[in-house]
């Protein structure tokens, strides 16, 4: 089983600290450990940390070059507008040359930054499977430039039931409950979602307006169906997949999901990563 962060806002880490972090749990799991980054988002999470949220984008590339020496093994200086370092960190990672890097992001200049720097480009649970593609696209362009070869990711709120009624009544609230606070900090963005401009209160946000192109629920065979039409759109070949949420399901209906989820839709395709 592989762990990981999906993903760690950059800004608000030292490269340092997160180096030897992802060294030791590099070593401690014998390479299963994956480090997924983004550049944050909330400004009061950078008014916690003293960071400004207005280089996020500067902090993370410098970030991720530092991140870059770190892995090395070597000593090394580094001189830049936000960081000024004089570090050796040792031991090199378990992995070689590094644990795998994801990069979470939707934005033109987060994309390219995930083409340039990681493993793995992770679309994020807001976007529609449409505009996904098109992200994709987009991604693998940048990759071409880069001369690196694209790797695509999709997060998304899983939840598998006998009927899409069942899914609503069990799972449904809690779901639409995470997304209403997204919502409500901006990530929703009209340039990606039209709707944005015409929900003016709680009742305009369900679960028929976010599901479709968002949420994979429903029965076994109705996921694997959608899972295969979602990589025929985007060809990603990464799953990363959220059951339960702060509020629920509770912790035995989870599991009893995950459950289900193994033998009626990942034992039943191939197509699932």
């Amino acid at each position: 089983i592989k762990f990981g962060t999906a993903v760690l806002a950059a800004p608000l880490h030292h490269p340092v600290r997160l180096a030897e972090d992802s060294i030791m749990l590099d070593w401690l799991s014998r390479g299963r450990f994956i480090l997924g980054l983004g550049v944050g988002h909330q400004a009061p999470d950078f008014a916690a940390y003293g960071a400004e949220r207005s280089k996020r984008a500067e902090i993370t590339k410098e970030l991720l070059q530092v991140l870059n020496h770190c892995f090395s093994g070597e000593k090394f200086e580094y001189c830049g507008d936000h960081y000024q370092l004089n570090a050796e960190v040792t031991p090199v990672p378990y992995t070689d040359p590094r644990p795998p890097l994801w990069v979470g992001a939707h934005s033109q200049k987060g994309i390219e930054r995930a083409a340039e720097w990681a493993d793995l480009w992770l679309a994020d649970p807001q976007r529609h499977i449409d505009v996904i593609a098109s992200l994709a696209s987009d991604y693998r362009r940048y990759c071409a430039s880069h001369q690196r070869n694209p790797t695509v990711g999709i997060f998304r709120e899983a939840w598998i039931a006998d009927s899409r009624n069942e899914v609503e009544k069990v799972w449904g609230s809690y779901a639409l409950a995470v997304h209403r606070l997204y919502y409500n900090v901006g990530v929703y963005r009209s340039n990606f979602e039209p709707w944005v401009d015409n929900v003016s209160e709680r009742s305009d946000f369900t679960f028929d307006l976010l599901a479709p192109g968002r949420f994979l629920c429903g029965t076994g065979a109705e996921i694997l169906t959608t899972v295969n039409e979602w990589k025929e759109k985007t060809g990603c070949e990464y799953l990363a997949l959220r059951f339960r949420h702060p509020g629920g399901p509770s912790h035995e209906e989870t599991i009893e999901a995950l459950s289900r989820f193994g033998s009626e839709v990942i034992s039943q395709g191939e197509s699932i990563l």
